[in-house]
């Protein structure tokens, strides 16, 4: 149970001043997966958007033959968090960088409508990242406290050095959204 309430705008904007992404590109013509340029751009991150994919479950994305390298929209965001009432029948794919802004303990938290994942690595090597925090189901806005799996547990970071991440997320209907603090 959380002591005290959660700031996410707040959580959101410090995170987001460390995070990272590259050069927006034509999404027609992304790189590999694993081919992620050497700059990037602090405080700007780009979200990738899959339309008219039924489910609500992150594989209904993950498993799709576009998926990673070919999303129907790229946009940039400046905060880790989705736009709200997008639409229903999408997924969205956030890749980027964490710089950490001291040295210590961290612990991250998302939410989504519907089924969320926040991935993490200990380093800035992609290939090492583990799911770190999930909505199994789905919260509302800014909702970090429905489901245990929504928060990581304690992760240590040192200041000044790149950790890679990822955010996938995937809506069935109804409410739309995304966020990580």
């Amino acid at each position: 149970m959380l002591r005290h309430k959660l700031s996410p705008l707040a959580c959101s904007v410090a995170l987001i001043t460390g995070c990272q992404s590259w050069p927006p590109q034509d999404p027609n013509r992304l790189p590999p997966t694993a081919a992620l340029p050497s700059t990037s751009t602090l405080g700007e991150v780009q979200v990738f958007l899959w339309d008219n994919l039924s489910g609500t479950s992150v594989q209904a994305l993950t498993s799709y033959e576009a998926f990673p390298d070919s999303p129907d929209v790229t946009q940039m965001l400046g905060e880790l968090r989705g736009q709200t009432g997008r639409g229903d029948n999408y997924g969205s794919f956030v890749r980027g960088y964490i710089i950490a802004p001291e040295t210590g303990l961290y612990r991250f938290f998302v939410s989504g409508d519907d089924q969320t994942e926040f991935w993490l690595s200990p380093s800035s090597d992609p290939s090492k990242k583990s799911k770190v925090a999930e909505v199994t189901g789905w919260t509302n806005a800014l909702e970090y406290a429905k489901y245990s799996s929504q928060s990581s547990g304690s992760i240590e970071l040192n200041a000044g050095e790149r950790y890679y991440f990822e955010i996938i997320h995937k809506e069935g209907g109804g409410g739309d959204h995304f966020s990580v603090a």
